[in-house]
């Protein structure tokens, strides 16, 4: 249905609708353990967010890449990325939507599992405190190309 829908918008210029669907699918991806069809989807929902300038909406499409990292063996990276997220939902007084919050609370979850408290909280950090121009860029690379 997400995937009919995501057509449907894409060939109506929907931008807006296409970088939600395209997130959900990236949620639905996740739940399913198919973490390298998540990435993609999930970076070019970001990508169509920056563009439409849709900035209230991104941390879900970053805590999602955060997910695809844990996914992929990288808890630092995920860690990274989530306390940039918790940064950026603090700055605009965002809460996330209850999708986004349970991937949020399983990632996290997840991360802590493979780092130590030391490990996470140095990551965690460095993340919060990132430009978000930065975090942005970063999400957005794909590592399983720079192997």
């Amino acid at each position: 249905m997400y995937n009919e829908a995501l057509e449907l918008q894409r060939e109506l210029g929907g931008k807006r609708s296409v970088a939600m669907l395209l997130s959900n699918l990236g949620l639905l991806a996740l739940a399913q353990n198919e973490h390298r069809r998540a990435g993609p989807l999930f970076r070019e929902s970001l990508r169509l967010k920056i563009e439409l300038g849709l900035k209230v909406d991104m941390p879900d499409s970053l805590a999602g890449l955060a997910g695809v990292a844990l996914a992929d063996g990288q808890p630092r990276r995920g860690a990274l990325i989530m306390g940039a997220v918790d940064a950026l939902c603090d700055a605009m007084g965002y809460a996330l939507e209850p999708s986004g919050r349970a991937t949020y609370d399983g990632v996290l979850e997840g991360i802590k599992g493979q780092l130590s408290d030391a490990d996470f909280r140095q990551a965690w950090e460095e993340g919060h405190k990132m430009p978000s121009a930065e975090v942005i860029e970063y999400a957005l690379q794909d590592p399983t190309e720079q192997e």
